[in-house]
């Protein structure tokens, strides 16, 4: 009876942010791991309505809705550009962005290379980020769906950026591949 309680508390606690597109991960502290914990449980409650309990490997936790998802089209393709941008940067420093994460290296807001050259502006330009407004409530975004840690002048990746890590490595192998 207890578990059940627990179980209940905790698939309200986070079906709703889920669902909306929250990303939970060890940042989240116990919810995280509970969600590890009654992965079974959850699995077969979110399957009744539609939804797939998705545990990365990698750390974090998500909800694949297929066609029920509160995050528009538009988010996304705002989010993969600020990871495309940001990907490049930090490898052209000769960094690598999982290594990051795992190090939780902190980015300060003001040195980020998204409006400073012309290619990466007109890259977010494309999806209408266009200032440091615009780039500030996606950061907002990506803060509240659990892909970082944002504070008022930097933030850090969390666990699930490396969903659009990888995309962004998808992205670059098929360029090469079909540049061959």
């Amino acid at each position: 009876m207890m578990i059940e309680k627990e179980l209940t508390k905790i698939s309200k606690e986070i079906f709703s942010s889920m669902r909306a597109g929250k990303h939970y991960s060890a940042s989240d502290g116990e919810l995280y791991f509970l969600i590890e914990k009654y992965e079974s449980e959850l699995s077969e409650i979110f399957s009744a309505v539609g939804f797939e309990l998705i545990i990365n490997t990698l750390g974090f936790a998500y909800l694949d809705g297929h066609s029920d998802n509160l995050v528009n089209k538009k988010t996304i393709q705002k989010e993969a550009a600020f990871y495309f941008v940001f990907v490049q940067w930090l490898l052209e420093d000769g960094k690598n962005p999982s290594q990051c994460i795992k190090e939780q290296h902190i980015y300060s807001l003001n040195t980020l290379p998204h409006l400073s050259t012309g290619s990466n502006m007109d890259i977010m330009k494309a999806v209408e980020i266009t200032n440091d407004t615009d780039l500030n409530s996606m950061l907002k975004g990506l803060s509240k769906r659990g892909f970082i840690n944002l504070k008022s002048d930097s933030f850090n990746l969390l666990a699930p950026s490396l969903r659009y890590i990888d995309l962004c490595y998808k992205i670059v192998s098929l360029e090469r591949g079909e540049e061959e």
